[in-house]
């Protein structure tokens, strides 16, 4: 592959526009014998202009740029949404540490409450480590913010 090439899947200034055409059906079917028949043109030639616009590596870097393309964000977004949960988390450990004290002090024992949201804690914990999707992430941050609407009695902002 040429150095400089910033789309080295583009058109390139010495190919002629049948061998690119060529290159084009190439980067759907990826085989020179198919590219050949759909093109009624001889796999010798086929397999030449392969060789000599090096339709392999530009394929490949093409796929690369397809693949980054499609996480592109991804990081940024699960650094994000482990950032919120931990902040959810921190708070509700601390209602919970504080509730809990307060059942201790009155030795009483915990709500069915306090219960269900230790164990909502736990499961934000165990999402944390543990990539989930967009839609779980959501649904289960929903979980946690009206949990500790209810308990709180304040409202909670995701």
């Amino acid at each position: 592959m040429a150095e400089g090439d910033a789309y080295p899947w583009t058109r390139r200034q010495w190919e002629t526009a049948k061998a690119y055409e060529a290159f084009r059906v190439y980067m759907d079917v990826r085989s020179t014998t198919k590219v050949a028949n759909q093109l009624e043109k001889s796999t010798t030639l086929i397999t030449r202009w392969c060789t000599e616009h090096d339709w392999v590596s530009r394929l490949r870097a093409y796929d690369v740029f397809l693949m980054e393309s499609e996480t592109d964000g991804a990081v940024e977004w699960i650094t994000s949404a482990r950032s919120e949960t931990q902040k959810l988390a921190d708070k509700l450990r601390g209602l919970l540490s504080e509730r809990l004290d307060d059942c201790i002090t009155k030795k009483q024992d915990p709500t069915v409450r306090w219960s269900q949201a230790a164990g909502v804690l736990l499961k934000m914990q165990d999402a944390a480590v543990t990539p989930v999707s967009d839609e779980k992430m959501a649904a289960e941050l929903d979980r946690v913010a009206k949990l500790l609407e209810k308990v709180t009695g304040e409202a909670v902002i995701t």
